[in-house]
């Protein structure tokens, strides 16, 4: 059910991202235009992500689960939440005692670490 419903926000997603393009190019002084693209690219990468793990849940998907490297993962969460952490009056340190693995989908793993 999961994979449909992001099929079916999908479609009417991108024909958005598509008028933003358009508006961009007739009036490409507006800035918004361009935050309004970069939020529609992040909604259409969550849904890809969507689709992938209803794949995942639904199918043999995971036959093709290899191991993913936790370590950089942590890294990239890391670094991306330091800055918060520092503006807040906080401290954000990482320590990796050892490299850690887990069976997992790969892609999925990469997306969420540069999401990170």
């Amino acid at each position: 059910m999961s994979a449909d419903i992001a099929h079916d926000l999908k479609t009417p997603i991108q024909r958005l991202a598509l008028l933003l393009d358009q508006a961009r190019q007739e009036a490409p002084q507006l800035e918004v235009l361009d935050r309004a693209g970069a939020e529609i690219d992040g909604i259409v990468a969550t849904l890809q992500a969507l689709l992938r793990i209803a794949q995942i849940e639904g199918s043999a998907a995971r036959t093709h689960f290899a191991p993913v490297a936790l370590g950089p993962l942590a890294e990239a969460m890391a670094e991306l939440y330091e800055p918060a952490a520092e503006e807040s009056g906080h401290r954000l340190d990482l320590r990796l005692d050892a490299p850690a693995t887990i069976p997992g989908d790969r892609i999925l793993a990469a997306r969420w670490g540069a999401a990170a």
